[in-house]
């Protein structure tokens, strides 16, 4: 899963900290106005959904707000509460009990964990998970799964933490509903890190993943631009040093046994 040039220069002393990037399978051809800000082509997914809510959701920010700026940066001086009220509202049918119905294709999320468990069983194991959008939301799913599994074999995950850059929640393992912490609680209870963009269009998934996961194990980092990743050295530094730290845990663990 993509994560920035920047994060790999400042870990790039570290050798025990290395990564593996799974890309997504499905070709996508991305509204023209996200297409702007996005590298590429090719623009491949993970999960097959309807992206005609980007649109509306796009098209209600540009009538209330203006053209965002590149890698979907608001304009400055808005109104924030009113902003976030209005994009509760329209996100409501994305993070609510339609977006399966409506939008998702279950049958890709369980495609998607799939060709993730693969790369585990040939690649593995991993100690974190990063995951970015989209694939943010497969990330937290691959978790819960795995949580649930070991603790019905009452065993203990590989993995030991993740990060995850402007997110959206988990889903059901069957890819039939959306996971939320008044009914599921906080399902991912290893240390996360939440990067989020104080001007994501999107940034009720960001706050609806970090529900989901144990607050006294979350920390959260505020980027100043949109729904993108960080493009500065001092946010990405903070990710290291995230990063460093959990591999002092695990590291600590594995001397300790």
């Amino acid at each position: 899963m993509p994560t920035s040039d920047l994060l790999m220069k400042e870990l790039s002393d570290d050798e025990s900290i290395t990564f593996y990037f799974a890309r997504g399978y499905i070709d996508s051809q991305p509204p023209q106005w996200l297409e702007e800000q996005l590298e590429g082509p090719p623009h491949l997914r993970f999960l097959q959904w309807d992206l005609t809510l980007l649109d509306t959701i796009y098209q209600n920010h540009l009538e209330k707000y203006g053209a965002p700026t590149r890698k979907l940066e608001s304009m400055p001086s808005i109104d924030v509460v009113e902003k976030q009220r209005e994009d509760d509202e329209l996100l409501g049918s994305f993070f609510g009990s339609t977006f399966v119905n409506d939008v998702l294709e279950p049958w890709s999320v369980g495609v998607a964990l799939e060709y993730l468990h693969n790369i585990i069983d040939d690649e593995g194991p991993f100690h974190g998970v990063v995951g970015v959008s989209e694939g943010a939301a497969v990330a937290a799913t691959l978790l819960v799964e795995d949580i649930q599994h070991c603790k019905a074999m009452q065993a203990r995950s590989d993995f030991r933490c993740a990060l995850f850059y402007v997110g959206s929640p988990a889903l059901s393992e069957d890819g039939m509903r959306i996971m939320h912490s008044d009914t599921d609680g906080q399902v991912i209870n290893i240390p996360t890190c939440h990067i989020m963009g104080e001007n994501d269009i999107f940034k009720k998934g960001s706050d609806e993943l970090l529900k989901l996961c144990d607050s006294d194990k979350a920390l959260t980092i505020t980027d100043l631009g949109g729904h993108r990743i960080p493009q500065d050295m001092g946010t990405n530094k903070q990710v290291a040093d995230w990063i460093r730290e959990q591999e002092r845990h695990l590291i600590d663990e594995q001397v300790a046994r």
